[in-house]
């Protein structure tokens, strides 16, 4: 399979992955053929990328550290969440807790798995998909830093209402572009919405609370609202800051497309020490494949390859197909490297799902 822009997809393109709406009900089933009109609804839907069957890919499975259901079942629950706040009622915990056990089963089931996957979504559903994405990615990190199943659960809760407060200023802030100014100022007043909502929860715990409070807070104190600084901001926040930014800029946002995942572990990385705590960082970072499988790579010796396997010990030393040289010459027989061994061979760059190949 292979992630592509859905500008980019053809009628007749199978499809490689099931894509889900807003009600975690299956929009289209993995394996239907897109015709014209489903691509055309897919682009009124605002779905900006969906994972396709490649001639170069097709045998390649990928497997997610959280399956697709679980992700829409967490979907529809963080979604009940926000429309009870918006609308003054109170948030059923039990289900969020619930939906967070959940994602922590399946990340114990699968502990051995890295990210791979971009979530599909509709730009409409960004927030709700965002929280569940920021949750699992927090929760990956709490057991890289050896959390119990306790303390990881605590986080994950507050790591997926950690933008609770939005519910309240949503319909006032126009995401269909950048944020003006004012828009800006609007939006920060949601860390401190998120604190009053949480606090006065039954059964959210004082930490997960200060998560909706402090996410936004940077280890140099340049962060909102309050300006805290190091360890001055709970561990918790801190580990969700670092999940928050890295789903925010691998994803595609309706005034940008996202980066690719080498490029924001990149940006990251710059940033320990100003905006992130580097403890976190080191924690984080091995649980994404900065080359994910079935991403097309450049080597330095000129080879297009597709990458087939990452070592969750080493990802930035994948296994590969290749499938052209130098030249541009398209192999006809299969050959692999695996550049754990080939230590002579590296990647320079990733091919971008609308670059040709």
């Amino acid at each position: 399979m292979r992630l592509v822009s859905v500008e980019q997809v053809k009628p007749g393109t199978c499809l490689a992955k099931s894509i889900y709406d807003s009600f975690g009900r299956v929009l289209l089933q993995k394996g239907t053929l897109l015709s014209s009109p489903y691509i055309k609804r897919l682009q009124e839907l605002q779905y900006r990328s969906i994972y396709i069957v490649n001639e170069n890919s097709d045998s390649i499975e990928i497997d997610d550290v959280v399956s697709a259901e679980t992700r829409a079942q967490v979907f529809k629950i963080t979604k009940e969440a926000l429309d009870s706040v918006k609308t003054g009622d109170s948030i059923q915990e039990r289900k969020i807790k619930q939906a967070v056990d959940n994602v922590i089963d399946e990340i114990l089931r699968n502990r051995e798995t890295i990210i791979h996957l971009t979530d599909i979504r509709s730009l409409q559903d960004h927030t709700f998909s965002h929280s569940v994405n920021v949750c699992i990615l927090s929760v990956l990190t709490g057991f890289s830093m050896g959390y119990n199943q306790l303390k990881v659960k605590d986080l994950g809760v507050g790591a997926l209402l950690h933008d609770i407060g939005k519910a309240k200023i949503l319909e006032q802030v126009n995401s269909e572009s950048r944020l003006t100014k004012d828009n800006y100022l609007l939006i920060q007043k949601h860390c401190e919405y998120g604190w009053e909502v949480l606090k006065k929860t039954n059964n959210i715990s004082v930490l997960a609370a200060h998560v909706a409070w402090q996410h936004h807070e940077r280890y140099d104190g340049t962060g909102y609202p309050r300006k805290l600084a190091g360890k001055g901001i709970l561990e918790f926040a801190r580990i969700v800051a670092v999940a928050d930014v890295y789903d925010a800029l691998a994803n595609d946002r309706p005034y940008r497309d996202r980066m690719l995942p080498h490029e924001v572990i990149e940006f990251i990385r710059k940033n320990q020490g100003a905006h992130f705590d580097p403890d976190i960082v080191e924690a984080f970072t091995p649980n994404i494949a900065p080359f994910p499988i079935g991403s097309i790579v450049l080597l330095n010796s000129g080879f297009k390859c597709v990458v087939v396997s990452v070592n969750k010990k080493n990802p930035t030393r994948p296994k590969v197909k290749l499938l052209y040289d130098k030249s541009g010459r398209q192999l006809e027989n299969s050959y692999f490297f695996d550049l754990m061994t080939e230590t002579s061979h590296y990647i320079t760059e990733i091919v971008r799902s609308n670059d040709t190949f």
